[in-house]
């Protein structure tokens, strides 16, 4: 079931990804193609039900991404008309509601921050691995290091010393590391990140450590001195002049970016080098970082890009290459072809190397001048009509997350008969490989059991785990300020998180 759910993870990031387009409004319409995968594997079941699908709609973006997208799908597998699923998903990347014929047109309110704790809930009480799904999605690690990093701003403040350079002292620089420490148990979104990285490796652990040995390690610094001019930022230590951070830019994009956090890793360094050129609305991206060393090392690696698109869909050719190092890979799953030709997933050990090659027409995972797997991708112009304008605000319809077992079950009920009608046709038309995966990783994950027995969790549903809270808390009084007493704020979230 793991590797079935990380393969299902990389494909959809290879759906997914030439959607995440920049223009303002186009319409679409994706096809797939891959090399034969390995007979009687979850990844033939896989592979062979992509290469039926047919996906077409319509997408629009805001320039401004805090005013969100709205995009419309139809998948039909090899254009039969009774396979058609049809969804129409708008909001913003946050917070989005999705219809679709295929659960009644409910409208489904999906909060990504909540999917991936929720996704770990079911893990650590189904052990159905739903967060390797979710942790792929970019939003949720910036969401989780935004607000750390971004609070980090009031203490690390420059103040101007008696020869005129701006520096930050060692009493901020403490200060900035313990509230970064005590982020890491009060700020759920990166308690939540951890927890996913932790289960899928010791990644989490590794991070753990670093984080809550932040204050001893930002207080090593010792005084860092600020110097910025119209082009160029720089941040270096005191005592020997060595450059921590060195950022310059230009007015067409360019950028170079340098790193150097010295002693970071058990005492080895993370260094990271990033070097961003602009030209004819098109990117050169060149990338390199170590996290760690030697038999310290935990991640290193380069990546390298060309005329990387500033606004989808592409108009001219594209690549990127990776090259990754380190055991933060192990137990992840990459595509590669054996010997005997045939497409299969592999369990990653310490290394990662691969590329992507791009265009007008699609774009194909690569295993040197193998396509593996291809999303062959037409666009069109479309009238702009009326823009998306959606806010984090947006919450009504039925949020997931959120429903008890009697909730659920309601709506179960109510979308049974149309999940019925449209899911038999795909059924019948879908190969027999995809099915036989299909029921393989239901059974091995414990799915196939809980749609047999049924949602009901007890009688009292979620009003038994509110008595038990109730009972070791007291009753929780809406109109009373706790702030500042004794009363200790239950996790009615659950435990396991």
């Amino acid at each position: 079931m793991n590797r079935y759910v990380r393969l299902l993870c990389l494909l959809l990031a290879l759906v997914l990804l030439p959607l995440q387009a920049f223009c303002e409004a186009y319409s679409y319409d994706i096809t797939f193609s891959s090399v034969p995968a390995r007979p009687g594997t979850i990844t033939e079941g896989v592979l062979d039900l992509l290469n039926m699908v047919r996906a077409k709609g319509e997408m629009r973006v805001n320039d401004n991404p805090e005013l969100g997208f709205d995009t419309t799908l139809d998948i039909t597998l090899e254009d039969d008309p009774k396979t058609n699923l049809d969804f129409h998903i708008y909001g913003v990347e946050s917070n989005m509601h999705a219809f679709s014929s295929l659960w009644n047109d409910e409208n489904l309110f999906i909060n990504l921050p909540a999917m991936l704790e929720f996704s770990m809930k079911i893990y650590n009480h189904m052990d159905i691995p739903l967060q390797r799904l979710f942790i792929l999605y970019p939003f949720l690690t910036v969401n989780a290091f935004f607000y750390p990093v971004n609070y980090t701003q009031d203490y690390l403040a420059f103040r101007r010393n008696e020869t005129g350079e701006k520096t930050v002292d060692l009493a901020a620089l403490q200060e900035m590391g313990n509230v970064l420490g005590d982020l890491l148990y009060g700020d759920r979104a990166f308690r939540n990140w951890l927890s996913v990285m932790g289960s899928i490796n010791q990644a989490g652990e590794e991070l753990s450590y670093i984080w809550e040995t932040w204050p001893e390690y930002a207080v090593s610094m010792g005084e860092i001195i600020s110097i910025q001019t119209e082009d160029e930022r720089v941040w270096k230590r005191a005592e020997d002049d060595t450059v921590l951070f060195r950022e310059t830019w230009s007015d067409n994009g360019s950028a170079t970016v340098r790193i150097l956090m010295p002693g970071f890793i058990n005492g080895t360094d993370m260094t990271m080098d990033y070097v961003r050129t602009a030209h004819d609305g098109m990117y050169d991206v060149d990338l390199t970082f170590s996290i760690g060393e030697g038999e310290q090392l935990m991640l290193s690696g380069t990546f390298t890009s060309r005329n990387i698109p500033g606004r989808m869909p592409a108009k001219e050719q594209f690549t990127l290459d990776f090259d990754f190092h380190g055991p933060l890979l192990s137990t992840f799953t990459w595509l590669e072809i054996g010997q005997d030709g045939y497409l299969d997933a592999v369990s990653l050990t310490d290394s990662l190397k691969g590329s992507v090659r791009g265009g007008p027409d699609g774009i194909s995972l690569m295993d040197g001048d193998t396509e593996l797997v291809t999303i062959h991708m037409k666009t069109g112009d479309i009238e702009m009509g009326e823009m998306p304008e959606h806010t984090v605000y947006e919450m009504e319809g039925l949020e997931i997350t959120s429903l008890y077992d009697t909730t659920l079950n309601e709506l179960v009920e109510d979308v049974k008969e149309n999940a019925i009608e449209k899911g038999i046709p795909i059924i019948i038309h879908a190969p027999v490989t995809t099915v036989s995966a299909v029921m393989d990783a239901l059974q091995d994950s414990g799915v196939l059991d809980l749609l047999v027995s049924g949602f009901s969790f007890g009688e009292g549903g979620g009003e038994e785990e509110w008595d038990e809270y109730s009972e070791e808390y007291g009753e929780y009084d809406s109109g009373t300020d706790y702030e500042g007493s004794d009363w200790d704020e239950p996790d009615w979230y659950g435990d396991g998180v």
